[in-house]
């Protein structure tokens, strides 16, 4: 076995900044051999244990569900609910000259979706006999 040389003065000073001979690792081949197969296991059962399926994500909050529940109609629609029916209506149309022209017509409304939304049918005559929708 070599004996070592003293250390320059230059690298006592500042150490670890002058590349310096490097000592071959202690461990026989098969220690070294075992240690990669358990780090290698060690890795292999990290990655395994990544895999594992998500949780389902909790159930979100909603406001909307707070305030107005969604399993039936709400206090609006119970509102619009007194509106259905059949309606006699008058359509009024403004010309810039001249007389207002007055068209009668009916008006059909009934709940949909379940008594969530009010749907309007509107039919009305015209001067010569026809009938209209809008």
């Amino acid at each position: 076995m070599r004996s070592r040389q003293p250390l320059h003065p230059v690298h006592r000073l500042l150490p670890g900044c002058f590349p310096t001979r490097r000592r071959r690792s202690g461990l026989p081949l098969p220690a070294l051999a075992a240690w990669s197969a358990i780090g290698a296991l060690a890795i292999l059962a990290a990655a395994g244990r990544a895999q594992t399926p998500p949780r389902p994500a909790p159930p979100r909050h909603d406001a909307q569900n707070a305030y107005e529940p969604r399993t039936g109609p709400g206090a609006g629609q119970v509102l619009l609910a007194r509106f259905a029916g059949d309606w006699d209506v008058v359509k009024t149309f403004y010309p810039q000259q001249g007389e207002p022209v007055r068209t009668a017509g009916e008006c059909r409304q009934a709940m949909v979706h379940d008594g969530h939304f009010l749907q309007s049918d509107f039919t009305f005559a015209d001067r010569d006999g026809g009938k209209t929708t809008g």
